[in-house]
């Protein structure tokens, strides 16, 4: 089963085993009041002060993801920080999470550390890409499906100074996906099927 056909439950059990995309997803689920009681909702609607499980699950979930390094998981808690939505309000929270994200190339981070007035060098980035690269292509070079997946991500959108090429890229998805890497299945299947 690839990950675009999992449910709930599905996506609850990848989430309470490690996996940092069902983590994320889980977190945006609860963030969006997917899968969420009746009963839940009403108590938020009714504002009466007690908030219910998911709320407090939602940032739970992006910070398990966050931990792991999943870069959305990571500006989503920067968000929430940032509004003071189901957390405290804390800026100094927030800019750690946004730079984290923004290390990892995150237009939206970037954007949230020059609001914050965080001094913030794009340079460094180039920097922290060109590493990320080099360490991607090795370990892609050597088999390790989780590289092959994110470097045919990067080849797919043309990021970190690569040109983009999305032949390159369902090579790399499809090789991914052929030692049973599941988040790339759904791409080299969706990429291949273009072709």
């Amino acid at each position: 089963m690839s990950k675009s056909d999992m449910g709930f439950e599905d996506i609850k059990s990848a989430a309470k085993q490690g996996d940092a995309d069902a983590q994320y997803r889980l977190a945006m689920m609860y963030l969006n009041n997917e899968e969420v009681s009746d009963e839940d909702k009403k108590i938020v609607e009714a504002g009466t002060g007690v908030m219910p499980d998911y709320y407090w699950l939602t940032s739970t979930w992006f910070i398990k993801a966050a931990e792991q390094g999943h870069v959305e998981a990571q500006y989503m808690l920067g968000m929430m920080f940032y509004e003071g939505n189901r957390v405290g309000k804390d800026e100094e929270a927030a800019a750690l999470q946004f730079r984290k994200a923004a290390e990892r190339g995150h237009p939206g981070a970037i954007k949230m550390l020059k609001s914050l007035g965080v001094n913030y060098s794009a340079k460094t980035i180039e920097e922290e890409q060109a590493e990320e690269l080099q360490r991607l292509q090795e370990a892609a070079q050597q088999g390790d499906a989780k590289s092959q997946y994110e470097l045919a991500h990067l080849y797919a959108r043309g990021k970190y100074g690569l040109v983009q090429d999305k032949n390159h890229a369902y090579v790399l998805f499809k090789k991914a996906a052929d030692q049973g890497y599941e988040p790339a299945e759904k791409y080299a299947y969706d990429i291949g099927w273009a072709y």
